[in-house]
C-alpha cells in the first residue's frame, strides 16, 4: 500500500564532491506537493546538501510516485522563487528533474566539481532508501557499486544484565518477493566461501562434506556446493518464478517446484528461528520477574532491619528519659524532705 512508502524514499549522491540531495515521501501531504528544507550551516559540505519532503497521499501508481517527485520539487522550488524543475543544489553543480510523459527523469549536469569530459566521472550515485541499494548510472549502463540487504533486520535488546546488551532479535522479512525473490532482488541470498560479518551459515570446508555428497558421478567442489545450497542452506534464490507462466513447460513446472520447495525450507527456518528467539525472550522475561522479585524481597529485608534498628533506638530512648526521670523525681523527694526536717 501507499502507506509503506510513508517516510521512505531514494537520495542522490555527486560521485565526485559532497553534493547530496534527499527524496522522502510523506503521505500526511497531498499528492504532488512539496517542501524544501535546506541546512542552517555556514559548512560550505554541508551547503551542498539539500532534502524535498515529497506528498502522496492518493497516490496508487508507481507513475503517480515518479510524477509526485517532479511536481513536488518543482512547487517546491518554485516557492523560494526558483523557476524551472531545477533542483539548484547550492554547490559545484546542478542536478535537473524532467519528465515527459509520465517518465521521470534525473539528471546531473554542469560539471564543475570535475574537468568536464573526465573518463573517471561515472555520474550521480542513487541511493534507493526502500530498498537499501546505491548504484552509479551512465548514459549506457546500471552499476551496483554496493550490495543490498539481508531479509530480515537485526533489532537490539536489553534486560537487566550488561551481558546481554548486543542481545539480537532478528526480523524475517516473509512477503511475497522473499519467498519467490527476483533476479534484481537487492536481498543478499547467495552463501559465500568464506565467512562474512553477515553470513553465517557459509559453504562447508571442502574436507567436511558428507560421505553421501560422494554417491554423485563426476561430483566437483561446485557441484557439491550447489547441491549444499539446495538442500542445507536456508535462504531463498533469486530469480524465483512468482507467476503461472512457469507451467507452461515441463521444465519450467519443475524448476518451479524447486524454487517452492526452497520457499518452504525459509519459511520452516523462519519459523524455527523466530521459536528459539520465543524462547530466549520468555527464558529472559523470566529471568527479569526473578530479579524483581528478588529486589523486592531484599527491598523488604532492608527495610525491616531499618525499622528493627529504629525500635531499638526507639526503647532505649524511653529507657534512658524514664530513669532520668525517676532520678529527677527522686532528687526533687530528696530535697523536700530535707525542708520538711529544717521545719
Amino acid at each position: 500500500t501507499i502507506d509503506d512508502f510513508n517516510l521512505q524514499g531514494f537520495s542522490v549522491l555527486c560521485s565526485q564532491c559532497t553534493q547530496f540531495v534527499s527524496i522522502v515521501f510523506s503521505t500526511d501531504r497531498e499528492l504532488g506537493t512539496g517542501e524544501r528544507q535546506d541546512p542552517v550551516t555556514t559548512d560550505p559540505d554541508l551547503m551542498k546538501c539539500r532534502q524535498y519532503i515529497i506528498g502522496i497521499n492518493g497516490a496508487e501508481t508507481a507513475e503517480d510516485l515518479a510524477n509526485a517527485v517532479y511536481d513536488g520539487v518543482t512547487s517546491a522550488n518554485r516557492a523560494y522563487g526558483d523557476t524551472g524543475s531545477d533542483i539548484n543544489v547550492i554547490g559545484e553543480h546542478d542536478l535537473t528533474i524532467s519528465r515527459s510523459g509520465n517518465d521521470v527523469s534525473i539528471t546531473q549536469y554542469i560539471y564543475q566539481c570535475i574537468t568536464p569530459g573526465d573518463a573517471g566521472f561515472l555520474g550521480p550515485i542513487f541511493y534507493e532508501g526502500t530498498k537499501g541499494v546505491n548504484y552509479v548510472t551512465t548514459d549506457t549502463t546500471t552499476e551496483t557499486i554496493a550490495e543490498g540487504l539481508h531479509p530480515w533486520d537485526d533489532c537490539y535488546i536489553q534486560s537487566d544484565t550488561k551481558a546481554s546488551q548486543d542481545t539480537k532479535i532478528r526480523l524475517w522479512n516473509t512477503t511475497v518477493n522473499a519467498l519467490f525473490p527476483p533476479k534484481d532482488s537487492e536481498f543478499l541470498l547467495e552463501p559465500e566461501d568464506y565467512p562474512t560479518e553477515f553470513n553465517e551459515a557459509d559453504y562447508p570446508d571442502p574436507s567436511e562434506y558428507p560421505n553421501r555428497y560422494e554417491g554423485y558421478t563426476g561430483t566437483t567442489l561446485q557441484k557439491k556446493q550447489q547441491l549444499w545450497r539446495d538442500t542445507i542452506y536456508e535462504l531463498t534464490k533469486k530469480g524465483a518464478q512468482q507467476d503461472g507462466t512457469c507451467l507452461r513447460t515441463r521444465e519450467g513446472a519443475q524448476d518451479f517446484l524447486d524454487d517452492l520447495d526452497q520457499a518452504l525450507k525459509y519459511c520452516l527456518h523462519v519459523a524455527t528461528d523466530l521459536g528459539a528467539q520465543m524462547n530466549r525472550m520468555e527464558i529472559s522475561d523470566a529471568n527479569i520477574i526473578v530479579s524483581h522479585e528478588n529486589t523486592t524481597a531484599s527491598e523488604s529485608t532492608i527495610r525491616d532491619a531499618d525499622m528493627a534498628k529504629e525500635m531499638t533506638a526507639y526503647t532505649k530512648n524511653n529507657i534512658l528519659l524514664q530513669a532520668a526521670q525517676s532520678m529527677l523525681s527522686q532528687a526533687n523527694q530528696n530535697s523536700s524532705n530535707v525542708l520538711s526536717l529544717l521545719q
